[in-house]
């Protein structure tokens, strides 16, 4: 008792001292535990704040004691103040001062530390910060193996950002570690809600199989525990939202009453609104507008969060807008919007595009039920309204390029994004504005190309050490990936999927402190520009062509022609079924006059559907196709004899007008850089040798005053990364596999093959033209809005501006002797595409009865200009011996007069 007393004494004077004279541990100690003990002071917090201040200016570092004072005031600004920036504030201090703690007693609170900051961070909406303190909450759990509890939220709070910013595929991948986390730790509610997220970025991605299979062991799981659980509404009512896509609508009304009911008994007014959004949905999928309307209102008065508050509102508009009620339609959206703040720094940019999207549309709607004369001025004014609706739209789809950094994400949201294209396309169609088509053209198409090119650009920007602590992130991402594919064991499998996951975050915190300290990198790397009507048009001049791009929607096919004085829009009748019918022919040998007439049938009907309404002049026509790739020179204007657009057209490819402006060369090369021919002839994947390849290598590389080949086992895949990228052009004999389902296309050499996705790891190709004499280099899966994920595309995205590619397989004497007339022409000083059609009009002279699938699945994609001939390195060289000559003559007479 007494020392106590002398303790108190000795504390008071202590902190009363003022801040000349710090307070001891010991007594801050004392101080701070008799404050946490009495549960029923009011004034803990000010009693803290006092205690803090006394200490403010101490080196309190050797001990945690000053870290706990600090972190209990953020938790209580954090959740009774509500003051985010305090929280903030005083968890950093407890992290600094926690960090230098190395007493492992304390490492639960280090854990927390890094975990509510990371909650903060994502509450203000800081999701660099955020990740990055949830990470390393995560792997100071796996430095002392234990606490896997928060390992499992932290992995799910991760989950659901990613879930938020439309990043699915990461979502999963996040959900999933937290399963395994939480399934450690044996705890139910937290494996439970990372299968609940798993199961919306399922539903999301529309495999709604494997969603209803996730929630329902979610819901199996919580009900072990508790039939009144909180989260247990939640999946009852995503269970209910599963089978209302399925069209199972009764099942779907008896799960979310199930989910209304456990929301009501807990009394939490917020989730009885998301349960009651979700049955207004189902009976607006059945057309019950009167009751869709009912339940969506009292969600709209129920649901607290910003984001649930533009989803209802959005979803109330739509409801409106079939109804035809377009004013009140549109004053819903309008509401909605009120929520919306800055797009560009919202973690809900998904139900952001939702709203915007719906509202363009709807003034697209209001638009067209103008016809009358009367209502001309209404009808142009709706449609100059879903015009800047798209451009606010499209803004938001670049925001939303940049926050996606998984491959897989970006695909699926190109695809989802197609439809707000197509609706803007028709706006500009209909308002005869051709400058803001060709725009949005342009934005539809190979726009991930296009980033690609961006960050080559951007890499130019950036050290030799950064570069290549880069390459060292892909390729050790690279390696991880096939061990992954290689390995069988499912906990081995968990273990180095977990390991990819940590240097994918890794990689992504690397490339954003690149855009952070190196402006220039960054304003090149996401330049979402793209190249102007009059700067294409400029181009088209210089090189006396027209263009034309193909976008091929739900509703419509639209054409933009653009030459250099004009441009024009036609809206087309096509089906989509037709191009592979027309391939199906192509990629099979035509024996008989049955099956020729059936091939020119098939291309006639292209023709009049994509190419007569056109009205194009005969020359030179680049084509900047969507979907299937089809060879349009092999389309015949007669449905009954052979009359090719080969003969009228002088045809190249490009995957957009972008591309060809932005990726075209200006590279110098030297006279021995001029050629490389590469024939490995055979493989060690124990393909069909190429016999006769090196012999046609020898005839084209005799064209070149300077050449260099690899054939047979110098053929190898390393020679060609090492060397093929420093030449002007690229010859390569080989085989070659692709399919239109998930095989990554790849090309073989001697001695291994080489994927697609290798190439990112390789620097920028100087390459002027690459000759793939290789079957189905073209071929490839097509992803909407971007077209076929050929192995062409590929060695694009690498730098390489102009491609000559193969649809299908060619028999070898036909691919010899085509390319052979292709060089013959090409060194005759032909531009790129006249040589291959002069090639192929050449071959089908040389030929007897020439069938189409032989000649027209060579093409060329990309810059279409002549390689600059190497005539001048020859003159410079003689004279240059002429000269060395004259001066050598010139000195040994000089010396003999002087001799004399």
């Amino acid at each position: 008792m007494k020392t106590n007393l002398i303790i108190a004494i000795l504390l008071f004077s202590t902190l009363n001292f003022g801040h000349s004279q710090c307070p001891k541990v010991e007594l801050i100690r004392y101080e701070f535990q008799k404050i946490q003990k009495d549960k029923s002071d009011n004034n803990t917090f000010s009693k803290l704040s006092e205690l803090n201040k006394k200490c403010v200016n101490c080196v309190l570092d050797t001990d945690t004691i000053y870290a706990l004072l600090n972190y209990k005031l953020s938790r209580i600004f954090d959740l009774e103040r509500q003051d985010l920036s305090n929280a903030i504030k005083y968890m950093l201090v407890a992290k600094h001062l926690l960090e230098k703690s190395i007493i492992p007693k304390h490492s639960k609170l280090l854990i927390n530390t890094y975990y509510f900051l990371g909650q903060n961070y994502l509450t203000i909406g800081n999701k660099e910060r955020a990740l990055e303190y949830l990470d390393k909450s995560i792997v100071q759990i796996d430095k002392q193996s234990f606490f896997y509890s928060r390992a499992a939220i932290a992995y799910k709070d991760e989950a659901k950002l990613f879930l938020k910013l439309g990043d699915y595929y990461k979502a999963i991948a996040k959900s999933e570690l937290g399963i395994a986390y939480g399934s450690k730790a044996k705890d139910v509610r937290f494996t439970a809600q990372n299968m609940w997220v798993k199961a919306i970025a399922f539903s999301e991605l529309g495999n709604l199989e494997k969603a209803e299979n996730s929630i329902s062991d979610a819901n199996d799981l919580i009900n072990e525990i508790s039939r009144t659980d909180y989260d247990l509404g939640s999946y009852y009512s995503f269970k209910g939202e599963i089978l209302s896509k399925k069209g199972k609508y009764n099942a779907a009304l008896e799960s979310y009453l199930k989910a209304e009911k456990v929301s009501i008994d807990l009394f939490y007014p917020p989730e009885v609104g998301k349960v009651h959004e979700a049955i207004g949905l189902m009976y607006l999928k059945s057309k019950d507008y009167s009751k869709s309307l009912k339940y969506l209102h009292s969600a709209a008065l129920l649901v607290k969060e910003k984001v649930d508050k533009v989803t209802v509102l959005t979803n109330i508009g739509i409801v409106l807008a079939e109804q035809k009620k377009f004013s009140q339609a549109l004053k819903s959206y309008n509401d909605a919007t009120r929520y919306v703040g800055n797009p560009k720094k919202s973690f809900f940019k998904d139900a952001i595009f939702d709203l915007y999207s719906s509202k363009a549309k709807l003034s697209l709607t209001i638009a067209n039920t103008f016809t009358d004369n009367k209502s001309n001025k209404n009808h142009k004014n709706h449609l100059i309204n879903a015009l800047k609706t798209y451009e606010v739209t499209d803004e938001l789809i670049d925001y939303m390029r940049q926050e996606h950094t998984g491959t897989q994400s970006k695909y699926f949201w190109r695809q989802k994004t197609r439809s707000i294209y197509e609706a803007a396309i028709e706006t500009c169609y209909l308002l005869k504005d051709y400058e803001k088509a060709f725009y949005f053209f342009e934005k539809s198409r190979s726009v991930l190309l296009n980033d690609k090119l961006n960050e080559l650009g951007a890499k130019q920007k950036l050290s030799e050490s950064d570069l290549q602590q880069e390459k060292d992130f892909l390729r050790q991402i690279s390696s991880l990936n096939i061990s992954i594919e290689k390995e069988s064991s499912v906990k081995e499998k968990n273990k180095l999927s977990n390991q990819l996951l940590d240097l994918q975050e890794k990689q992504d915190n690397f490339i954003k402190s690149l855009e952070t300290k190196n402006p220039a990198y960054y304003q090149i790397k996401y330049d979402t520009t793209t190249v102007t009507l009059k700067r294409f048009q400029t181009y088209l001049a210089g090189i006396k062509g027209q263009a034309v791009e193909y976008f091929m929607g739900d509703a419509a096919t639209y054409a933009i022609v653009v030459s250099a004085n004009s441009v024009s829009i036609k809206k087309l009748t096509y089906q989509s079924s037709a191009s592979q019918q027309l391939l199906d022919f192509c990629s099979k040998n035509i024996n008989t006059k049955s099956e020729l007439n059936q091939f020119l049938l098939a291309g006639s009907a292209i023709y009049k559907s994509l190419i007569e309404p056109l009205n194009l002049q005969k020359g030179r026509l680049i084509i900047s196709q969507d979907g299937e790739f089809i060879p349009f020179e092999a389309l015949s204007k007669s449905a009954t004899k052979p009359n090719y657009l080969l003969n009228d057209f002088i045809v190249s490819y490009t995957y957009s007008a972008q591309f060809l402006l932005k990726n075209a060369q200006k590279t110098t090369f030297l006279p021995q850089n001029k050629f490389l021919g590469i024939a490995p002839v055979n493989f060690t994947q124990k393909m069909s040798p190429l016999k006769g390849s090196v012999e046609s290598l020898e005839k084209i590389a005799k064209n070149y005053f300077w050449s260099s080949t690899l054939v047979e086992q110098e053929g190898s895949k390393k020679a060609f990364l090492t060397h093929a990228k420093n030449y002007q052009i690229v010859q390569i004999y080989s085989h070659a596999f692709a399919d239109s389902n998930e095989t990554e296309p790849r090309i073989y050499f001697a001695d291994s093959m080489l994927k697609v996705s290798e190439l990112s790891m390789e620097e920028q190709f100087k390459t002027d033209l690459l000759v793939l004499s290789a079957c189905k280099t073209g071929v490839g899966k097509v992803a909407k809005g971007e077209g076929v994920l050929s192995l062409a595309r590929g060695f694009s995205m690498v730098g390489i501006p102009a491609t000559i590619t193969s649809l299908w397989s060619i028999e070898d004497a036909d691919t010899y002797t085509l390319t052979e007339f292709f060089y013959e022409y090409l060194n005759k000083g032909l531009p790129k595409d006249e040589a291959l059609q002069q090639a192929k009009i050449a071959f089908i002279a040389s030929k007897q009865n020439a069938t189409p699938n032989a000649w027209s699945g060579m093409v060329l994609i990309g810059d279409s200009l002549a390689i600059t001939s190497d005539f001048w390195h020859i003159w410079a060289s003689i004279g240059s011996i002429i000269l060395i000559c004259s001066l050598i003559y010139f000195f040994k007479k000089k010396a003999i007069n002087f001799k004399k």
